[in-house]
């Protein structure tokens, strides 16, 4: 009969159980690639903090103003660059690009924080945003104004298009300080009187006595890039400019056109024997009715003389 000792069997527990225990527990090293703690700083500089995870396109950037970007990338310096250049939002994206600006732009839109996932290719232990993903920093300093104050007679009239080749304000004015809606307006007002002086780009100043009759109005959002003189003030955008107009001090503005029911410089050309069975409707000409005296007025005007004659 086979017998084995209590030390012999030990001996085969023991070289045996490795093999046993390895099989079916899972390896505690790490993979390449998987970084099992990954965080914003929690120590950020000065009275910066944390807003969010953003999307963000190539075509139209959520931090527009400023940008950089290293192989060394790091969550401190970004905030780092971005503050530099006296900027409120500081966000980092794709592990190694870093953008800044004074408002969060449209159409960048907040994104679960989750999405921002890349750890940053400088510190791997902090995120960096992710592709088409932005994490954002804010020092707390508080956003631009879109319409300021400026020269005393100036009053904001809206956003408007531009374009190259038809200027909404024809005249553009350099100015060696930097453009601003103080600098701009005072620029205008001194080159040559102009009425009308108009920011575009963040850093363009134009001037004329009158826009552009194809130039539209469109929402004061699309004229939200920031100065580069004056971080606390938008100047336009592209193709978008913010126009301001200047109206003497103690100047009344001329009342606006009105249709009276003024017929002192009609001639009585018929008389009706019967009464009409047509008479002018202004709701058969709903395309029609702008201007300050609508033109269905006076065709109906001239199609009842006709009729009476």
């Amino acid at each position: 009969m086979f017998t084995m000792s209590v030390h012999s069997f030990s001996k085969v527990l023991i070289a045996l159980l490795p093999l046993t225990v390895g099989a079916h527990t899972p390896s505690l090293l790490p993979r390449h690639g998987i970084h099992s703690r990954q965080s914003n700083p929690t120590a950020l500089p000065g009275n910066w903090s944390l807003v969010g995870c953003f999307t963000d396109i190539s075509t139209a950037r959520t931090l527009a103003a400023s940008s950089t970007a290293g192989a060394n990338m790091t969550v401190e310096d970004c905030i780092s660059f971005c503050s530099s250049g006296d900027f409120i939002f500081a966000g980092v994206e794709f592990g190694d690009e870093c953008y800044c600006d004074s408002t969060i732009q449209i159409p960048g839109a907040r994104a679960p924080l989750t999405d921002c996932s890349q750890p940053c290719a400088g510190n791997a232990s902090e995120i960096c945003g992710a592709s088409g993903r932005l994490t954002i920093f804010t020092s707390g300093d508080p956003s631009p104004i879109l319409v300021p104050a400026p020269t005393t007679g100036w009053t904001y009239q809206g956003c408007l298009t531009d374009n190259t080749a038809n200027r909404t304000l024809p005249v553009p004015i350099n100015i060696p300080v930097g453009v601003t809606a103080e600098t701009c307006t005072a620029a205008c007002q001194s080159a040559a009187a102009y009425t009308f002086a108009g920011l575009e780009n963040g850093h363009e100043c134009w001037c004329g006595n009158s826009t552009n009759t194809i130039a539209e109005h469109v929402s004061d959002d699309d004229c939200r890039a920031v100065c580069s003189a004056d971080h606390t003030e938008y100047c336009g955008n592209a193709n978008r400019i913010a126009v301001y107009e200047f109206t003497p001090e103690g100047a009344v503005p001329p009342p606006p056109l009105t249709c009276t029911g003024d017929v002192s410089n009609f001639t009585l050309v018929a008389v009706y024997n019967n009464p009409p069975t047509w008479f002018p409707n202004s709701s058969q000409y709903p395309s029609r009715t702008g201007g300050a005296c609508p033109q269905y007025f006076l065709d109906d005007f001239v199609g009842l003389r006709d009729m009476l004659l």
